[in-house]
């Protein structure tokens, strides 16, 4: 990463998180420099695809790295950004069975109500 900073100082670090429970590597983190000089100016929702290590779909944008603490810190969303990430998260929770079509429709209303009570 330092070196890294030293050739596009403008760059940021994303955070990238291994989400998919039935993996041996549930939780492992990658990351991924993003900034206006680099190949991706904002962070991709999902890690790049990467096929040897089949780690696009499993690796999900967590937020950013504070190079000073080491700590990642979370991206705060609001609104629209908010409620896309939310669908996006349903969305997998039912293909992957840990919720029915019901219980992603309920918590999109939650959230939908917790955006509008915010407004």
């Amino acid at each position: 990463m330092r070196e890294a900073l030293k050739t596009y100082p403008e760059a940021r670090w994303g955070c990238y998180q291994n989400k998919a429970l039935d993996s041996a590597n549930c939780g492992h983190l990658q990351f991924l420099a993003i900034g206006p000089t680099n190949t991706y100016k904002s962070p991709p929702s999902k890690y790049p695809v990467d096929n040897q290590h089949g780690m696009g779909w499993r690796y999900l944008f967590t937020g950013w790295v504070n190079l000073e603490t080491g700590e990642v810190e979370e991206e705060r969303l609001e609104g629209p950004a908010l409620m896309n990430r939310a669908e996006r998260e349903v969305d997998a929770a039912v293909k992957m069975g840990l919720m029915t079509t019901e219980e992603g429709q309920k918590m999109m209303g939650d959230v939908a109500k917790e955006i509008k009570e915010k407004e």
